[in-house]
């Protein structure tokens, strides 16, 4: 069974056909395993969520890295992990996987766009278990692979992110209502997806080291 384990105990929407998967401490039926074509998680808006910090935190474990097709030509691998995107306005947040870095991207309240890749050297890594998480707090921007910053950015925004009511989606990225090719799904196992909100205090080490 798949539960939304915080205050707003939402119902989550399965789409696909994900299935059990051992986790990273090897207990059976711990984390889902998502098939990289049509596997993703849906949970509602929060309406609480005022727009001031966000921070993901996951463990995932790819399979393999699916391509996203901008209809001219294959561009890099992509592997869509979160998303809270408005398909219809093309506005919001999102985050995914290459063969190359870690990326998040997404709006400030004021409009500004950020783009926020991982260093080189940074990437994840086929069939084995890592922890990602990126915090946005007062205009800063860390990435973070497995308790370590590996991107440290300062937009010099102070209008917090920008709001908007899409549902979150967890296996998957869109960032478009009717394109296909602008769909990317995670290949492989995704555990221990948290998602906080006006959390500027938490510390991403501590989620990383956390124990069952």
């Amino acid at each position: 069974m798949i539960q939304d384990f915080s205050q707003f105990k939402n119902v989550v929407k399965v789409h696909g056909s994900p299935t059990p998967a051992a986790d990273r401490f090897g207990n059976s039926n711990g984390a889902l395993n998502f098939n990289g074509s049509s596997d993703y998680l849906e949970l509602p808006h929060i309406k609480h969520y005022t727009g001031n910090s966000i921070l993901v935190s996951a463990w995932v474990y790819p399979k393999g890295f699916g391509f996203y097709d901008n209809g001219i030509k294959p561009m890099q691998e992509y592997s869509g992990i979160f998303n809270k995107w408005d398909h219809i306005n093309r506005k919001g947040i999102s985050t995914y996987a290459t063969h190359k870095q870690i990326r998040t991207n997404g709006q400030f309240a004021n409009q500004a766009f950020y783009d926020c890749g991982c260093v080189p050297g940074t990437f994840l890594v086929t069939n084995k278990w890592q922890h990602i998480a990126y915090h946005i707090c007062d205009g800063k921007i860390k990435c973070y692979l497995n308790g370590n910053v590996v991107v440290d950015k300062d937009f010099n925004n102070k209008s917090g992110l920008l709001s908007v009511t899409a549902p979150i989606e967890i296996g998957r990225t869109q960032w478009h209502p009717s394109n296909a090719r602008m769909i990317s799904y995670f290949t492989g196992s995704i555990d221990d997806v948290k998602i906080y909100y006006n959390c500027c205090d938490i510390k991403v080490l501590d989620l990383f080291q956390a124990q069952p």
